[in-house]
């Protein structure tokens, strides 16, 4: 539970726990540009990034694998494989 704590505070910066180390640069990236063109952007992809996380980082515990690139929210992985080109989707 880590993980989406610390994504509250820059969005992705969690992802270093889990070792998802591209997801970590995706979601710097498209934060960078939300906070860039608005403020609004921004907040946004921390929120999906932060629902991302709660996903992941409950996945083992409900007997789900998540690899290096698995997202868990779909909006997110949408918006990240834009960037995240082996971003895939796992619901």
């Amino acid at each position: 539970m880590v993980t989406p704590i610390l994504n509250t505070f820059v969005a992705s910066i969690g992802y270093f726990i889990l070792g998802q180390t591209k997801k970590v640069i995706a979601g710097l990236i498209l934060w960078l540009v939300g906070v860039i063109s608005c403020r609004l952007p921004a907040l946004i992809i921390t929120i999906f990034v932060i629902i991302d996380a709660l996903g992941v980082t409950t996945a083992p515990d409900n007997g789900d694998s998540v690899d290096e690139h698995a997202y868990k929210f779909g909006l997110l992985y949408k918006i990240a494989k834009l960037i995240h080109k082996e971003a895939v989707f796992k619901d």
